[in-house]
């Protein structure tokens, strides 16, 4: 074998053994995809896996896993104790009540919703059979929120909600709400469209003290700036008194109060909006401003009284509208607020302003009538005027025709039917290709290097 000869074969050699040798490289860059492969296909049934958990134990949530949108399952009780979700855990990735989440379940009672909950979305308890909810991280209580939910009776609002929408709790079993001083908007708009409207048992509402939007007095809802915003409709007072604070009635403030019947309005009050007393059951108002505005459009029930000083706008309201106007202070137009001119007043004073009715300036001597100054305006004689408000014929009866999905889910990586996933199929045969390469690579470079020993350099 001459030289040129040789060098050809070993350059030769030499190429067949490079190309062998990146057909090993590929054939390992195929193995190491086909295990990717396979892993990302465990992963993912792996989530299937607990997707199906999650539905065997009665939860459907949303594609984003994040929306819990109903429950069918037959626990009483539902909470957000992580990964167990055959005994009414709500699951982990859980941030959102959708709408209608609990709407026919007769089964469930109390929901006690986990940290990761921050959403309520519009109607999510309408028309559910819970009697007690609690929650931590909610921001808002959404439109119908507890609608037409009967038998709810407890709910505690945490510190972070910040807003509550229309006829929120309307339907609701409820006697008593407590507002977090963080709430900065309850929706208070036209009639029906109120958050209380509707929640007829609905007795007492308060603030948290720290509010800077709203206040409480006597069990309703105040303004920070003083002006009455609601009488709760299950509200017991026949006799209802003003505190001194109160600055203004706004429109739909008495909306649904069945049971108060007189409401003294003190001499602080500047303002009556339109439809304070639309829906009410309110036959007297005592107004002690002489100069209070009354909107024109006010509507009073039928037969009603208006209680004010001679020549006020009181009066001017009570003849442009057909009420019944009665004096303060009979021929007299001195204002008994003026607590220093209280001479020989012989009618009777119902102002509770007036601390010194008695011995007034040291010569009121002659008062004849009756002082029912300071706290005493009930005298026992109106005590829930009206009856029983009771709601009873409105409760559903349980539905007990949810029994839950008992389906035991085997948590083995399988597709819906049960056969092998096709991805697996793929990634195998990615696997058996690579391999089949490295192999061939590896043959085929021994026979070369086998062919070159056997070459004869003086052939």
């Amino acid at each position: 074998m001459t030289g040129e000869t040789f060098v050809r074969l070993i350059r030769n050699i030499g190429g067949r053994i490079s190309a062998m040798k990146k057909g090993t490289k590929i054939g390992w860059a195929l193995i190491a995809m086909s295990i990717v492969l396979s892993v990302w296909v465990i992963v993912s049934q792996s989530s299937k896996a607990v997707d199906s958990a999650i539905t065997s134990a009665g939860f459907t949530l949303d594609s984003t896993g994040t929306i819990l949108t109903s429950y069918d399952g037959s626990s009483t009780s539902l909470a957000g104790n992580g990964q167990d979700y055959t005994s009414g855990n709500i699951p982990a990735s859980v941030t959102t009540i959708g709408t209608g989440f609990l709407a026919n379940n007769g089964n469930v009672t109390s929901v006690s919703l986990p940290d990761t909950v921050t959403t309520l979305q519009t109607g999510a308890f309408t028309g559910s059979y819970v009697g007690t909810v609690t929650m931590s991280n909610v921001t808002a209580i959404p439109d119908l929120c507890f609608s037409d939910a009967y038998q709810l009776t407890s709910l505690t609002l945490p510190e972070t909600v910040t807003s509550i929408g229309s006829q929120a709790f309307q339907g609701t079993s409820l006697t008593s709400l407590s507002i977090p001083a963080s709430v900065s908007n309850i929706d208070l708009g036209l009639g029906t469209a109120r958050a209380f409207n509707g929640a007829s048992e609905l007795t007492s509402i308060s603030v948290a003290p720290g509010s800077s939007n709203y206040a409480s007095s006597n069990g309703c809802l105040y303004s920070s700036t003083g002006r009455l915003l609601a009488v709760p409709e299950g509200y017991t007072t026949a006799a209802m008194t003003l505190p001194s604070s109160a600055t203004g009635i706004s429109s739909y403030a008495f909306d649904g109060a069945s049971n108060v019947r007189t409401v003294d309005i003190p001499s602080t009050v500047s303002g009556i909006d339109s439809n304070a007393f639309t829906n009410s059951s309110v036959e007297k108002i005592t107004i002690r401003n002489r100069n209070l505005t009354l909107d024109p459009s006010i509507e009073l029930p039928a037969g009603a009284t208006v209680e004010g000083y001679t020549g006020s706008t009181a009066q001017t309201f009570a003849e442009n509208n057909g009420y019944t106007f009665l004096p303060l202070d009979g021929n007299n137009t001195t204002d008994p607020n003026q607590i220093n001119n209280n001479n020989n007043n012989n009618g009777t004073n119902t102002d509770p302003n007036n601390n010194n009715n008695n011995n007034n300036n040291g010569g009121n001597t002659n008062n004849n009538g009756t002082n029912t100054n300071g706290g005493n305006t009930n005298n026992g004689a109106n005590t829930n005027n009206g009856g029983t408000n009771s709601n009873g014929t409105k409760r559903p009866s349980s539905n007990t025709g949810s029994t839950g999905n008992t389906h035991t889910t085997d948590n083995t990586p399988k597709t819906a039917d049960g056969d092998l996933d096709p991805r697996f199929a793929i990634a195998l045969a990615i696997f058996a290709g690579g391999l089949a390469m490295i192999i061939l690579s590896r043959r085929q470079r021994a026979v070369i290097v086998r062919n070159a020993s056997n070459t004869k350099l003086d052939d």
